[in-house]
């Protein structure tokens, strides 16, 4: 009877090895379904940066219509990020992960193929839409693909893969207008978004929410893109419009006070207002809104500049904006543990320290020297990763565990909004003065300003 009873075990344990291993396989498949459409949208914001100067060649367009169109994706991205994860957890996250998918393919697949640049505004406005399904979406089917004890290393993951995308944007955009042309900057994610639907569908679980939100907030999210789409215009319309401007700035301060008091009644808010009366979330909140301001609106400015007056490649200019986004993939967990020790406070002044810095020395850039340029997107990249992790998990970690979801779903909003702003303001200032300084200036101004409000932070979370 021995010899059956050990065939018998080494046959079952055969078997729970090769149920352990189809699991395991099962599992990195599903991950490479969720991780391709999030690592495009990460590589199109700074790929199609890369791609402005080229594109105001090929259209003629006008610094204005270059802002629209990376304005008209960070309006839909922040607006309605909150509502879309609302409504995957009500009806299907896998499902609502799929449109995304489709969307984004297809507004790739417009932009591509446009014969005029308003085609790629409308269709970067759908691609913003894909990136409000896409960016929370993922890290809930990620976080469901764990145990609950491993949730740590799903964050992880997706955090690798949006560290990665952005990384990557730089030099893959510079080398896809090099030797390929400014269309497949779009082209690029279509055959991404395509090779993701299948373990989408094969090995993505589709799950929902226990306790979905029971109503979705459309008219504060109708309000809230008011609110920005008026700000944006207001902003961006002024020096052409003149005193016609007035009716757009007064449509701004009616929307945003409709909004506030429709805020205050919904039974599920897009911005909860309470959060903003606990110091340590509303200080690193507003910190957070300007290291984004910075962000968007140098990653506006730098490629345009290098390009035009530097007469630098695209690749060349990828190649240099890899001192900004290799620091926030090299250096994003050294921070996080330094982060442990020191609370948020010291590594975010020294954030903004290095983000003003950086702004100072863009204000006096020349066409005669590449080291400026080199010292500048270098204290960039530091900046910007020293300050914008420690900024995220100081908001997040001073609400309450049960009202954690809520409060990341309000700081990201205003986060993107940030976004939208800065590339707003210094785009227009640049415009407005024909000068790489004055829209430096704006991005030098705003760094400042986000170094007053991390003063207001304790200087540790406890």
């Amino acid at each position: 009877m021995a010899i059956p009873i050990k065939r018998y075990s080494c046959y079952i344990a055969n078997n729970i090895k090769g149920k352990i291993m189809r699991s395991v396989l099962q599992r990195r498949l599903a991950i490479i379904g969720i991780a391709l459409p999030t690592m495009a949208v990460g590589m199109n914001f700074s790929i199609v940066n890369m791609a402005m100067p080229t594109l105001q060649k090929q259209f003629d367009a006008s610094i204005s219509e270059l802002q629209w169109l990376l304005n008209a994706f960070g309006i839909f991205l922040s607006v309605l990020m909150v509502t879309m994860g609302k409504l995957a957890d009500k009806h299907g996250r896998r499902r609502l992960y799929l449109i995304g998918t489709v969307f984004a393919c297809g507004a790739s697949l417009i932009s591509g193929l446009a014969p005029k640049l308003g085609w790629i505004i409308v269709a970067q406005a759908v691609q913003g839409m894909s990136g409000a399904i896409i960016i929370p979406i993922s890290q809930a089917l990620l976080s469901y693909l764990y145990p609950e004890e491993q949730r740590s290393h799903a964050i992880g993951i997706w955090a690798t893969i949006a560290c990665t995308s952005l990384g990557l944007g730089p030099i893959v955009g510079g080398s896809i207008l090099e030797f390929l042309g400014w269309r497949w900057i779009f082209l690029i994610n279509v055959p991404i978004a395509l090779l993701s639907i299948y373990p989408l569908l094969k090995f993505v679980p589709e799950s929902k929410s226990k306790h979905p939100h029971a109503k979705i907030d459309f008219r504060g999210v109708f309000l809230l893109m008011l609110t920005i789409g008026s700000l944006v215009v207001t902003i961006m319309q002024a020096p052409e419009w003149g005193l016609k401007v007035l009716w757009t700035g007064a449509l701004f301060l009616l929307s945003l006070i409709l909004f506030i008091l429709s805020e205050k009644k919904s039974e599920s808010p897009i911005i909860r207002p309470d959060f903003f009366f606990q110091r340590t979330f509303l200080f690193s909140t507003l910190a957070n809104f300007f290291i984004v301001f910075f962000v968007w609106g140098d990653f506006f400015l730098l490629p345009y500049y290098l390009q035009n007056e530097h007469a630098f490649s695209p690749l060349q200019t990828g190649l240099l904006m890899l001192l900004v986004t290799a620091p926030v993939v090299f250096f994003s967990a050294k921070v996080g543990r330094i982060y442990d020790k020191t609370g948020p406070k010291v590594l975010m002044l020294s954030g903004f320290i290095l983000l003003a810095l950086s702004g100072l020395i863009q204000v006096f850039f020349n066409s005669h020297s590449i080291i400026l340029p080199l010292i500048a997107t270098f204290c960039f990249g530091i900046g910007w990763v020293i300050s914008w992790g420690p900024s995220i998990t100081s908001a997040i970690s001073s609400v309450p565990r049960d009202a954690a979801g809520l409060a990341s779903a309000a700081f990201t909003t205003v986060q993107e909004i940030g976004g939208t702003m800065g590339l707003t303001i210094a785009g227009t200032a640049f415009r407005i003065h024909d000068s790489f300084a004055s829209g430096a200036f704006v991005l030098c101004a705003g760094a400042i300003l986000g170094l007053i409000f991390t003063l207001g932070l304790k200087k540790t979370n406890d």
